[in-house]
This record gives structure tokens, C-alpha cells and sequence, in this order.
């Protein structure tokens, strides 16, 4: 027997339990929902997995809605204290990221920190790393007036591709999926220093020389930072002057 799913003569079907946790069923996918806007998937993404279950539209206020039950948890977390040192190394990194932040999503200066603590008193003592505190980098990101011809120029260095683009900016990663990815966020002002952090690179399957042949012919330039004449790396930049590195030996002499 073929069972339709019920909709109203006009605009799309989403059913009120959605919103209304009362069976497991139902709460298994508002979890599933409320777990993919954590991990900052997009919209899109969403509704084209809630699709193959029958729903036609999910809205960013409907996912809102799925995911507050998140906020008290995400906010014991960023507040929880670290009561474990004292720590004897702290490992500090920066970057801006999308975060979620009292319900909605927002671009913020994040630090990654990870501490070591002692475990040892002898002389040849060790350190391990804290286990409470695992943190990995997930994105890049790259400030842009161009970004689609920013991103379009890391994709051919990188042999990646665009997975996602809206008025927030330009989201690549390499076509497994692994982590990290690269956004390419939208400002009106153009670069006027050096960078604090940047890339550096490694010809792969390739000598050196002929990787740095391809980078300027894609669209790098040679950048002086004050390096000095003697290094053993070229500093480029991209299209816009950010800054990375070609280090002068390849993955496969290493």
C-alpha cells in the first residue's frame, strides 16, 4: 500500500512536532539537527538532508529553533574552569572563526589554547597533553574584497573546490572532506600589513622551482617582508597580498 505524505494545498509541509519533542523518533532528529548548525553545516545542507526524510523547507529560524536546546551546553563549555594545572606549557593560537553565540552564528576572534600539564617530578621529567582540552584547527580564514578570485586562486594551489558560497563568503576544502577547510570572508578595506599568521607550503611531486613557476603563473607574486636575501623559503602573496610561504624542500625529501 502507497502512503502519500500529507500537504496543504499551497507552501511546503513541516510538521508542528518538529518543534514539539515528544516521541524518541522525534527527538533523534531535532539532536541531528541541532548537532549539524553546531558543527556550523550550513542551512543548505540541512534541508537537503531533511529532504530524503519528507520535509520539503527547513528555515534558518526553524533550525534556530531545533538548536537552542545546544546553548545551555555550548555556554557550560566555553565557561567551564580549568581547574587541572597548574599548567606548565600553554599552547595559544588565534584565528577568526564562525561561532555560535547566544542563539545565533557570528564571526568572532577565537583562541585555541592547549595546555601540558607536569606528569613527572624527576629530572627527566615529561609532559602530557591535557586530554579535557583536544582542539583541532578546522578553518582558515582569509579576508577578501574579492573573495570568489581569492578562493578561486587557493583552489588551483591547493586542488581543492568550492563547497559553498553566499553574501558571508566562500567556503573551500579538498573533495574528501578533511579538516582544515578555507573561508574566504567578504571586508571593504584592503590589506595594509604584513600578516600575523599565514600559510606556508610544499611542492608535492613536483621540484620546487617548478611548483614556484605555477604559483606565480596562477596569480602569486614575489613579497619582500624583510626576509633577507639568505633564506631558504620565497615568500608570495596571493592575488590580494596576503602572505604564505614556499619552503624549499619538497614532501617527497623530507
Amino acid at each position: 500500500m502507497d502512503v502519500a505524505i500529507p500537504k496543504p494545498r499551497e507552501g511546503s509541509y513541516f510538521p508542528d512536532w518538529l518543534l514539539t519533542p515528544r516521541r524518541r523518533v522525534e527527538q533523534a532528529l531535532v539532536s541531528v539537527v541541532g548537532t549539524c548548525y553546531f558543527l556550523g553545516v550550513s542551512t543548505r545542507r540541512v534541508e537537503r538532508l531533511v529532504e530524503t526524510l519528507g520535509i520539503a523547507r527547513l528555515s534558518k529560524s526553524q533550525v534556530s529553533a531545533m538548536a537552542r536546546s545546544l546553548d545551555e551546553q555550548d555556554t557550560a563549555f566555553r565557561n567551564r574552569p580549568l581547574a587541572a594545572g597548574p599548567y606548565t606549557y600553554v599552547w595559544i593560537d588565534a584565528l577568526t572563526q564562525r561561532v555560535r553565540d547566544g542563539g545565533w552564528i557570528v564571526i568572532g576572534g577565537c583562541l585555541v589554547l592547549v595546555p601540558f600539564l607536569r606528569a613527572g617530578t624527576s629530572s627527566g621529567q615529561t609532559f602530557r597533553h591535557d586530554a579535557g582540552m583536544p582542539s583541532r584547527i578546522a578553518v582558515l580564514a582569509i579576508d577578501a574584497v574579492q573573495p570568489r578570485v581569492v578562493a578561486d586562486f587557493w583552489c588551483a594551489v591547493l586542488g581543492w573546490q568550492v563547497v559553498e558560497e553566499d553574501a558571508g563568503g566562500v567556503s573551500i576544502a579538498p573533495s574528501d572532506g578533511a579538516w582544515p577547510t578555507i573561508d574566504v570572508m567578504p571586508v571593504p578595506e584592503r590589506k595594509g600589513a604584513k600578516n600575523r599568521l599565514h600559510l606556508d607550503l610544499r611542492a608535492d611531486g613536483v621540484t620546487t622551482s617548478q611548483e614556484l613557476d605555477r604559483l606565480l603563473a596562477l596569480g602569486a607574486s614575489r613579497v619582500d617582508v624583510g626576509q633577507g636575501p639568505d633564506v631558504s623559503w620565497v615568500v608570495l602573496g596571493d592575488p590580494e597580498g596576503n602572505e604564505f610561504c614556499l619552503l624549499s624542500r619538497s614532501v617527497q625529501e623530507l
